[in-house]
């Protein structure tokens, strides 16, 4: 996803996205990851 200044309304799929889709795959995961935890923890955090 890039931004296109000129056009604001637009945004494409460019060629600078990284061609290596087990690193984006890695990136996803550990968002998730990430997220999971924030979600449980915060959960924690309100029970106890």
């Amino acid at each position: 996803m890039v931004y296109d200044p000129e056009d604001p309304q637009r945004w494409c799929f460019s060629a600078q996205m990284p061609r290596n889709p087990a690193r984006v795959r890695n990136w996803l995961r550990g968002f998730w990851v990430v997220a999971v935890v924030t979600l449980v923890g915060s959960v924690v955090l309100l029970v106890s």
